[in-house]
């Protein structure tokens, strides 16, 4: 009961953003969708669900080609350098090792995006933002999923927290917690079921025990750290660090793939701008 209220600053604050067809619903009309579900309120949201991110990342990469352009995957970007004229001359690496020239230069490699930041000449060390690792675990359901919808407790600091979907393939999966690391670490401890396990049975009381199993992990790349408040996406352009042509994007964490359109938007727009 006490969370309620964070519950309806999320439904104004999607009012805001436009989403289309929510509904606030009592304790008993959620339960009355989903059976299991122990809540006080709820906020319905129809247009809300899974997204299948490799057959979106196929379509991508086929728009891409059929425009004429290319995905280069095995090709680390090693560094690169303003030319006098304009543009950028970007050093690849991998086996085919080359120069190669462009007009503009976005670079957006998540976890990466600092180190990458930092191998641009001439861009200021001051104005790269400090980056964190958010460690987030997932656990799978063994046995029926116990819920049709997306299950979405209220979110915890710096944080989405522990929620519920069913996956394409039917099967009902939990998570993230979250934990910074210092590294990149994708294992899953087991031992973390029993705290997963207390925190679900707050919204599903009828979780049956040892129903979990490890799944897998994920890494965000964070812009703040434990305690410091949560930061939105950064976009950083000519105005940040004073090159024409380039734009750094820093902290695209969940939900900047189903955001990804929209980012791309925002970059494109702010490159013609300033072209």
């Amino acid at each position: 009961e006490a969370e309620v209220g964070r519950i309806e600053a999320i439904f104004e604050q999607a009012t805001a953003n436009g989403v289309e067809g929510l509904a606030h619903l009592t304790g008993a009309q959620a339960r009355a969708l989903e059976s299991e579900l122990n809540a006080h309120a709820a906020i319905l949201s129809p247009e809300s669900g899974l997204f299948d991110s490799h057959g979106y990342m196929l379509a991508l990469q086929g728009e891409i080609e059929d425009a004429g352009g290319s995905v280069v995957t095995s090709a680390p970007f090693e560094g690169a350098e303003p030319m006098s004229g304009g543009g950028f001359s970007v050093r690849v690496g991998g086996e085919g090792a080359m120069t190669v020239t462009s007009r503009l230069l976005i670079t957006a490699p998540g976890l990466s995006a600092q180190a990458v930041a930092a191998c641009i000449e001439g861009y200021p060390a001051q104005d790269i933002p400090v980056g964190h690792f958010g460690k987030g675990v997932y656990f799978r359901l063994m046995g029926k999923a116990p819920f049709d919808r997306l299950i979405y407790p209220p979110p915890i600091p710096g944080a989405l927290g522990t929620h519920y979907r069913k996956d394409l393939g039917g099967q009902g999966v939990f998570g993230p917690d979250l934990a910074y690391v210092e590294v990149e670490d994708y294992s899953v401890d087991p031992a973390k079921a029993a705290e997963f396990a207390r925190y679900i049975r707050r919204f599903w009381p009828g979780l049956p025990h040892g129903a979990l199993t490890p799944d897998y992990a994920g890494i965000r790349p964070k812009l703040h750290g434990p305690g410091e408040p949560q930061p939105d996406f950064q976009l950083h352009g000519r105005e940040h660090h004073g090159i024409d042509g380039l734009m750094a994007l820093f902290g695209i964490e969940s939900p900047g793939l189903t955001s990804s359109l929209a980012i791309g938007e925002a970059v494109a727009d702010t490159l013609t701008e300033t072209q």
